[in-house]
Protein backbone atom coordinates (compact mmCIF):
# COMPACT_ATOMS: atom_id res chain seq x y z
CA UNK A 1 0.00 0.00 0.00
CA UNK A 2 2.96 2.35 0.40
CA UNK A 3 4.15 1.55 -2.57
CA UNK A 4 0.65 2.35 -4.39
CA UNK A 5 0.26 5.56 -2.56
CA UNK A 6 3.82 6.74 -3.31
CA UNK A 7 3.30 6.29 -6.83
CA UNK A 8 -0.15 7.70 -6.63
CA UNK A 9 -1.62 4.32 -7.57
CA UNK A 10 -4.69 4.92 -5.09
CA UNK A 11 -6.95 2.35 -6.93
CA UNK A 12 -4.33 -0.48 -6.23
CA UNK A 13 -4.14 1.04 -2.42
CA UNK A 14 -8.03 0.57 -2.43
CA UNK A 15 -8.23 -2.95 -3.74
CA UNK A 16 -5.16 -3.89 -0.85
CA UNK A 17 -6.33 -1.23 1.81
CA UNK A 18 -10.41 -2.43 1.80
CA UNK A 19 -11.43 -4.86 -0.56
CA UNK A 20 -8.35 -7.40 0.11
CA UNK A 21 -8.92 -6.66 3.80
CA UNK A 22 -12.56 -7.22 3.83
CA UNK A 23 -11.96 -10.60 1.74
CA UNK A 24 -9.28 -11.81 4.67
CA UNK A 25 -12.29 -10.82 7.61
CA UNK A 26 -14.69 -12.69 5.95
CA UNK A 27 -12.43 -15.73 5.48
CA UNK A 28 -11.54 -15.09 9.12
CA UNK A 29 -14.97 -15.18 10.45
CA UNK A 30 -15.99 -17.68 8.29
CA UNK A 31 -13.57 -20.10 10.22
CA UNK A 32 -13.82 -19.04 13.48
CA UNK A 33 -18.02 -19.50 13.04
CA UNK A 34 -18.96 -15.63 13.72
CA UNK A 35 -20.71 -15.37 9.89
CA UNK A 36 -23.97 -16.21 10.49
CA UNK A 37 -25.37 -13.17 13.23
CA UNK A 38 -24.72 -10.66 15.09
CA UNK A 39 -24.04 -12.85 18.46
CA UNK A 40 -21.62 -15.22 16.62
CA UNK A 41 -19.34 -12.04 17.04
CA UNK A 42 -18.02 -13.09 20.54
CA UNK A 43 -16.26 -15.92 18.85
CA UNK A 44 -13.87 -13.44 17.32
CA UNK A 45 -10.43 -13.13 18.46
CA UNK A 46 -10.81 -9.68 20.42
CA UNK A 47 -6.45 -8.55 19.92
CA UNK A 48 -6.85 -9.50 16.55
CA UNK A 49 -9.78 -8.02 16.02
CA UNK A 50 -8.55 -4.89 16.89
CA UNK A 51 -5.45 -4.91 15.42
CA UNK A 52 -7.48 -5.50 12.07
CA UNK A 53 -9.42 -2.44 12.67
CA UNK A 54 -6.36 -0.57 13.34
CA UNK A 55 -4.32 -1.55 10.45
CA UNK A 56 -6.93 -1.25 7.74
CA UNK A 57 -8.13 2.62 9.02
CA UNK A 58 -4.29 3.37 8.64
CA UNK A 59 -4.32 2.33 5.29
CA UNK A 60 -7.23 3.84 4.60
CA UNK A 61 -6.81 7.00 6.13
CA UNK A 62 -5.26 8.71 3.12
CA UNK A 63 -7.87 8.44 1.08
CA UNK A 64 -11.00 8.88 3.47
CA UNK A 65 -9.49 10.54 6.13
CA UNK A 66 -12.25 11.96 7.91
CA UNK A 67 -14.24 8.65 8.58
CA UNK A 68 -11.13 7.38 9.15
CA UNK A 69 -10.26 9.81 12.23
CA UNK A 70 -13.72 8.90 13.48
CA UNK A 71 -12.76 5.31 13.68
CA UNK A 72 -9.53 5.91 15.18
CA UNK A 73 -11.13 8.36 17.67
CA UNK A 74 -13.27 5.48 19.00
CA UNK A 75 -10.35 2.73 18.57
CA UNK A 76 -7.23 4.67 20.10
CA UNK A 77 -8.31 4.06 23.62
CA UNK A 78 -8.56 0.46 23.08
CA UNK A 79 -4.98 -0.02 21.67
CA UNK A 80 -1.32 -0.34 23.38
CA UNK A 81 0.33 3.06 24.46
CA UNK A 82 2.91 3.08 22.29
CA UNK A 83 0.41 2.70 19.08
CA UNK A 84 -1.74 5.30 20.61
CA UNK A 85 -1.64 8.83 18.89
CA UNK A 86 -4.20 12.05 19.07
CA UNK A 87 -5.20 11.79 15.16
CA UNK A 88 -5.21 9.10 12.83
CA UNK A 89 -3.00 10.92 10.82
CA UNK A 90 0.40 11.15 13.44
CA UNK A 91 0.10 7.27 13.96
CA UNK A 92 2.70 5.05 12.67
CA UNK A 93 1.88 3.08 9.45
CA UNK A 94 1.33 -0.40 10.48
CA UNK A 95 4.06 -3.08 10.29
CA UNK A 96 3.13 -5.99 8.51
CA UNK A 97 6.69 -7.86 10.22
CA UNK A 98 7.87 -11.31 8.98
CA UNK A 99 5.28 -13.39 6.89
CA UNK A 100 5.13 -17.06 6.66
CA UNK A 101 4.80 -18.07 3.84
CA UNK A 102 4.17 -21.79 4.44
CA UNK A 103 0.59 -20.65 6.28
CA UNK A 104 0.12 -18.39 3.50
CA UNK A 105 0.03 -21.49 1.02
CA UNK A 106 -1.63 -24.03 3.46
CA UNK A 107 -4.74 -21.58 3.54
CA UNK A 108 -4.97 -21.33 0.16
CA UNK A 109 -4.75 -25.19 0.47
CA UNK A 110 -7.57 -24.86 2.36
CA UNK A 111 -9.58 -22.50 0.66
CA UNK A 112 -8.87 -24.57 -2.87
CA UNK A 113 -9.53 -27.79 -0.89
CA UNK A 114 -13.22 -26.53 0.62
CA UNK A 115 -14.33 -25.21 -3.18
CA UNK A 116 -13.63 -28.38 -4.55
CA UNK A 117 -15.25 -30.29 -1.81
CA UNK A 118 -18.30 -28.23 -2.31
CA UNK A 119 -18.52 -27.88 -6.03
CA UNK A 120 -18.05 -31.41 -6.00
CA UNK A 121 -20.91 -32.54 -3.39
CA UNK A 122 -23.48 -30.61 -6.00
CA UNK A 123 -25.42 -33.58 -7.73
CA UNK A 124 -24.96 -33.18 -11.57
CA UNK A 125 -28.10 -32.57 -13.28
CA UNK A 126 -30.23 -34.63 -14.97
CA UNK A 127 -32.01 -34.90 -17.87
CA UNK A 128 -35.48 -35.91 -15.93
CA UNK A 129 -37.44 -33.34 -14.90
CA UNK A 130 -38.65 -35.22 -12.00
CA UNK A 131 -35.09 -35.72 -10.59
CA UNK A 132 -34.24 -37.31 -7.11
CA UNK A 133 -33.37 -34.77 -4.21
CA UNK A 134 -29.66 -34.17 -3.74
CA UNK A 135 -28.59 -37.32 -1.40
CA UNK A 136 -27.27 -36.17 2.38
CA UNK A 137 -23.32 -36.77 2.69
CA UNK A 138 -22.10 -38.28 5.43
CA UNK A 139 -18.81 -39.14 5.16
CA UNK A 140 -16.12 -38.29 2.67
CA UNK A 141 -12.97 -39.74 1.79
CA UNK A 142 -9.90 -37.58 0.30
CA UNK A 143 -7.28 -39.37 -1.90
CA UNK A 144 -3.99 -37.05 -1.29
CA UNK A 145 -0.86 -37.66 -3.41
CA UNK A 146 2.02 -37.09 -1.44
CA UNK A 147 4.74 -38.24 -3.92
CA UNK A 148 5.17 -36.45 -7.21
CA UNK A 149 3.42 -39.27 -9.71
CA UNK A 150 6.32 -39.96 -12.86
CA UNK A 151 4.53 -38.01 -15.31
CA UNK A 152 5.00 -34.94 -13.24
CA UNK A 153 8.89 -35.62 -12.34
CA UNK A 154 9.78 -36.37 -16.31
CA UNK A 155 7.86 -33.03 -17.11
CA UNK A 156 9.95 -31.48 -14.28
CA UNK A 157 13.49 -32.97 -15.45
CA UNK A 158 12.57 -31.07 -18.91
CA UNK A 159 11.14 -27.98 -17.90
CA UNK A 160 14.85 -27.49 -15.71
CA UNK A 161 17.43 -28.49 -18.39
CA UNK A 162 15.18 -26.12 -20.95
CA UNK A 163 14.95 -23.36 -18.35
CA UNK A 164 17.16 -20.34 -19.21
CA UNK A 165 18.23 -18.66 -16.43
CA UNK A 166 19.66 -15.81 -18.40
CA UNK A 167 16.35 -14.30 -20.62
CA UNK A 168 13.79 -15.70 -17.65
CA UNK A 169 12.21 -18.08 -20.83
CA UNK A 170 11.67 -21.66 -22.36
CA UNK A 171 12.25 -22.27 -25.79
CA UNK A 172 8.72 -21.98 -28.18
CA UNK A 173 8.97 -26.48 -28.51
CA UNK A 174 8.51 -26.64 -24.99
CA UNK A 175 5.80 -28.70 -25.71
CA UNK A 176 7.35 -31.20 -28.13
CA UNK A 177 10.14 -31.48 -25.72
CA UNK A 178 7.73 -32.88 -23.12
CA UNK A 179 6.04 -34.71 -25.24
CA UNK A 180 8.96 -36.77 -26.72
CA UNK A 181 10.98 -37.48 -23.03
CA UNK A 182 7.86 -39.19 -21.94
CA UNK A 183 8.29 -42.79 -22.43
CA UNK A 184 4.85 -44.66 -23.85
CA UNK A 185 3.32 -45.55 -20.89
CA UNK A 186 2.99 -42.15 -19.29
CA UNK A 187 1.69 -40.64 -22.90
CA UNK A 188 -1.94 -41.55 -21.48
CA UNK A 189 -1.51 -38.79 -19.00
CA UNK A 190 -0.93 -36.16 -21.81
CA UNK A 191 -3.98 -34.37 -21.07
CA UNK A 192 -2.64 -33.53 -17.39
CA UNK A 193 1.04 -33.22 -18.39
CA UNK A 194 0.37 -30.23 -21.08
CA UNK A 195 -1.77 -27.70 -18.51
CA UNK A 196 1.36 -28.73 -15.92
CA UNK A 197 3.94 -27.75 -17.64
CA UNK A 198 1.96 -24.80 -18.87
CA UNK A 199 1.30 -23.79 -15.37
CA UNK A 200 5.12 -24.49 -13.91
CA UNK A 201 6.11 -22.17 -16.74
CA UNK A 202 4.15 -19.29 -16.38
CA UNK A 203 5.28 -19.70 -12.27
CA UNK A 204 9.20 -19.94 -13.19
CA UNK A 205 8.95 -17.04 -15.33
CA UNK A 206 6.93 -15.14 -12.50
CA UNK A 207 9.34 -16.78 -9.57
CA UNK A 208 12.19 -17.68 -10.74
CA UNK A 209 13.61 -20.92 -10.96
CA UNK A 210 12.67 -21.75 -7.19
CA UNK A 211 9.75 -22.70 -8.83
CA UNK A 212 10.87 -25.71 -10.78
CA UNK A 213 12.19 -27.18 -7.27
CA UNK A 214 8.24 -27.58 -6.39
CA UNK A 215 9.90 -27.03 -2.81
CA UNK A 216 6.76 -24.76 -1.80
CA UNK A 217 3.97 -27.84 -1.16
CA UNK A 218 1.89 -28.19 1.57
CA UNK A 219 1.65 -31.13 4.07
CA UNK A 220 -2.05 -31.92 3.14
CA UNK A 221 -2.47 -34.19 5.60
CA UNK A 222 -1.44 -32.27 8.37
CA UNK A 223 -3.39 -29.56 7.10
CA UNK A 224 -6.74 -31.57 6.63
CA UNK A 225 -6.47 -33.22 9.88
CA UNK A 226 -5.63 -29.63 11.72
CA UNK A 227 -8.85 -28.26 9.94
CA UNK A 228 -11.37 -31.27 9.83
CA UNK A 229 -13.96 -29.73 12.76
CA UNK A 230 -14.07 -26.92 10.51
CA UNK A 231 -14.35 -28.69 7.52
CA UNK A 232 -17.01 -31.32 8.29
CA UNK A 233 -19.13 -28.33 10.13
CA UNK A 234 -18.89 -26.22 6.81
CA UNK A 235 -19.87 -29.58 4.63
CA UNK A 236 -21.94 -31.01 7.01
CA UNK A 237 -20.26 -34.08 7.02
CA UNK A 238 -19.75 -36.53 10.42
CA UNK A 239 -16.62 -37.95 9.06
CA UNK A 240 -13.58 -37.53 6.31
CA UNK A 241 -10.90 -39.99 5.89
CA UNK A 242 -7.37 -39.31 5.00
CA UNK A 243 -6.17 -41.38 2.28
CA UNK A 244 -2.60 -41.87 0.48
CA UNK A 245 -3.97 -42.74 -3.05
CA UNK A 246 -0.60 -44.96 -3.91
CA UNK A 247 -1.94 -47.06 -1.20
CA UNK A 248 -2.66 -50.71 -1.60
CA UNK A 249 -3.67 -51.45 1.59
CA UNK A 250 -6.41 -48.34 2.28
CA UNK A 251 -7.60 -47.95 -1.05
CA UNK A 252 -10.13 -50.21 -2.17
CA UNK A 253 -10.50 -51.57 -5.72
CA UNK A 254 -13.26 -49.64 -6.60
CA UNK A 255 -12.09 -46.58 -5.51
CA UNK A 256 -8.33 -46.95 -7.34
CA UNK A 257 -9.40 -45.46 -10.68
CA UNK A 258 -10.23 -42.67 -8.59
CA UNK A 259 -7.43 -42.20 -6.22
CA UNK A 260 -4.94 -42.18 -9.40
CA UNK A 261 -6.46 -38.86 -10.23
CA UNK A 262 -4.82 -37.38 -7.03
CA UNK A 263 -1.42 -34.87 -7.67
CA UNK A 264 0.26 -32.94 -5.24
CA UNK A 265 -1.75 -30.11 -4.15
CA UNK A 266 -4.95 -31.42 -5.83
CA UNK A 267 -6.36 -34.46 -3.93
CA UNK A 268 -9.42 -35.99 -5.37
CA UNK A 269 -12.53 -37.17 -2.85
CA UNK A 270 -15.18 -39.33 -2.69
CA UNK A 271 -18.35 -38.87 -0.52
CA UNK A 272 -21.00 -41.63 1.30
CA UNK A 273 -24.17 -41.29 2.19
Amino acid sequence: DAAAYDQMMFRDALKVGFFELQTALGQYRVFVGADKKSSSLSTLFAPLFLRFVECQTLLLAPICPHTCEHIWQKLCPHLEESRQATTVMRAKWPDAGSIDDSLIRSAQYLDDLMYRLRTGMIPKKSKKSDSAPPPSYKMAKVFICSELPDWQKVALNVLSESYDETTNSFPADLDKRVSSALPPELKKFMKKVMPFVGMVRDQTISKGSSALERSDRVDERSVIADNMDFICKQLGLEKIDIVEAASSVDVLDSERTHASDAVPGKPTFLFFT
